[in-house]
């Protein structure tokens, strides 16, 4: 029996253990990567000298290095706690906006998912960033196979008069046990990416690496790394920048907080070799909006109805100082606009021939619309204009934004 109070706090356990779980493991991560290798620590301990007088002077240097290295893991730790609280916070604000369903519409939900063999309980509301409203049901089948919960979506979609996805969340089945389900308002425009890479000649292995992260409420994030160097080293730690990254943008960091944590993690490695970029687009789908940040990362393009934007930022890469200070550029987007990402081996190329103006001529004129067949082809230009020498890792990565309206 459905009833008006006592339902927000069903849901506590269900939709926020697994969460809190994650935040753990990411914070545990970086722990690791903040005290870095022991055997480093221990050779810092005790270099040995001649004569007292220079001991001394370097024991005192050592003791300043060693209280100054202990007030920046100290200022890693604070940081790591009120990022942690501030998720913590917008957890609980999340869970209890939480708003009880109508009785007869909730009525209405349980009775028709009952006839589809779907037993549901407690329907609630849920806030979206997009002004509509997402809903959170319990949900379990009677039958053994179960239901698709992207069949649920469908059912609700037409009920409530508006589109409905799964929320990425939460389980694709509705089985015999009880879960919890939440369901969000599909964003207003789609995308859709593809990309193109080649690894520099005598290298098995990039050192270019990307990510296509997908978030709730409509956000997506493209994210670009490119290694110092090149072959393996360099594709790992560009890919250990992209995985940490992933990580503290699916628990709720924010870019410029999430590269900022990284960028530390890289700086007290003692790591002076390895100073990976970070080139991230940060896609609003409900907005229509997106913001491009840069560490070190090469030029991007904006294109739009035959003319391209070209969006670039001087600053260095990850691991150099202790602040990164990314600064973020907003762009407003358009139906038919595509985002074009590259690494430094592209940039190379277009800068020692100067072939800017070519690539960009190329890039208005194209009149593909799959982003896959746009990096390839541009991809392929590039290799062209090298001579058909490929003397650095090379990868650009496209994204097609469409609005729903304009393509139904």
């Amino acid at each position: 029996m459905l009833k008006e109070t006592g339902w927000v706090n069903f849901y506590l356990p269900d939709i926020c253990r697994d969460r809190l779980l994650h935040y753990a493991g990411v914070l545990g991560e970086l722990a690791v990567g903040f005290a870095g290798p022991e055997s480093k620590k221990k050779e810092a301990d005790f270099i040995p000298v001649e004569g007292a007088d220079e001991g001394f002077l370097l024991y005192q240097r050592q003791q300043l290095l060693s209280r100054e290295r202990n007030r920046e893991d100290m200022a890693i730790m604070s940081q790591s706690l009120q990022e942690t609280a501030g998720l913590l916070k917008q957890l609980a604000t999340d869970v209890f906006a939480l708003r009880p369903m109508e009785l007869h519409r909730g009525r209405q939900i349980l009775k028709m998912l009952k006839l589809e063999g779907v037993l549901a309980e407690n329907p609630c509301y849920y806030p979206t960033e997009s002004g509509q409203q997402g809903i959170l049901i319990t949900l379990y089948s009677q039958r053994r196979m179960g239901m698709r919960a992207e069949e649920v979506a469908d059912m609700l979609s037409v009920l409530l008069g508006y589109s409905l996805q799964l929320s990425l969340r939460s389980p694709i089945y509705v089985s015999e046990e009880k879960h919890s389900f939440l369901f969000v308002p599909e964003a207003p425009y789609l995308m859709l990416t593809g990309y193109a890479k080649a690894t520099k000649e005598g290298e098995q292995v990039s050192g270019d690496n990307l990510a296509v992260l997908e978030q709730e409420r409509g956000r997506v994030q493209l994210l670009l790394s490119d290694g110092t160097g090149s072959g393996g080293a360099a594709g790992e730690s560009s890919g250990w920048v992209l995985d940490m990254m992933e990580r503290l943008l699916e628990s709720g960091y924010s870019v410029e907080s999430g590269a900022d944590m990284v960028n530390r993690a890289l700086l007290y490695q003692n790591n002076t070799i390895l100073h990976p970029t970070l080139d991230v687009c940060d896609i609003d789908l409900y907005r229509g909006t997106c913001g491009f940040y840069k560490a070190g990362g090469a030029r991007s393009y904006l294109k739009r109805e035959g003319r391209v934007e070209e969006i670039r930022q001087d600053n260095l890469p990850l691991g150099f100082f202790e602040k990164l200070g990314l600064e973020v550029q907003e762009r407003r987007l358009m139906d038919g606009d595509y985002l074009i990402m590259m690494s430094d081996g592209v940039t190379e190329v277009l800068m020692s021939g100067q072939y800017g103006e070519l690539f960009e001529s190329t890039l208005e004129e194209l009149a593909d619309q799959n982003p896959q067949v746009i990096a390839e082809k541009l991809l392929q230009l590039i290799i062209r204009l090298s001579g058909g020498h490929i003397c650095d890792d090379m990868t650009i990565l496209v994204a097609g934004i469409w609005e729903k309206a304009a393509t139904a």
